[in-house]
């Protein structure tokens, strides 16, 4: 497996008390982002996969 990223959105914000984050797609139509696995972003200079539990 190959250790290249694709950059398909951002974290734009945060809200509620859930733990939810506002992502801006990059994708046409934008929810397409959706389709894509796995999620991974860089905190603190590693890379983690994060899971998709929900989305609006």
């Amino acid at each position: 497996m190959s250790d290249d990223k694709l950059i398909v959105g951002q974290i734009n914000g945060i809200f509620g008390v859930n733990g939810w984050v506002k992502i801006f797609s990059h994708t046409d139509p934008r929810k397409n982002i959706l389709d894509y696995s796995p999620w991974m972003i860089k905190f603190k200079g590693e890379w983690q996969h994060i899971k998709v539990v929900n989305s609006k």
